[in-house]
């Protein structure tokens, strides 16, 4: 698929009010998604220097998309994600670590 056919299916879907009109206009994190469906997940990968504003705008920003995709959080290992771990799970946002990461994509289907 190329960049102008994903651009136009993320248009069309936007037009239909399908799950991807929540995707905050300037996202810079990841997203896998299956070709051909609506299944999609969404990785905020955690820089290692934040703070607490980083969270609280990324839990606001995601909140949303997160009642009709899976978005993840990746931690680097399961060490970092004490602190966050009650806010992001507030926000049915999941929390991985990347060891974490091959189970979550074999487990990924429509």
């Amino acid at each position: 698929m190329t960049l102008g056919e994903i651009v136009n299916a993320w248009l069309e879907a936007f037009k239909k009010n399908k799950h991807l009109n929540c995707v905050p206009f300037q996202i810079n994190h990841h997203v896998c998604y299956i070709p051909n469906t609506e299944a999609a997940m969404m990785f905020i990968l955690c820089p290692l220097l934040v703070n607490g504003q980083y969270w609280q705008a990324r839990i606001v920003e995601y909140q949303e998309l997160a009642k009709k995709v899976k978005v993840w959080v990746v931690f680097y290992t399961r060490e970092h994600v004490e602190v966050w771990a009650e806010p992001i799970n507030e926000a049915d946002i999941g929390i991985a670590t990347m060891a974490s990461l091959p189970q979550l994509f074999a487990d990924f289907s429509p």
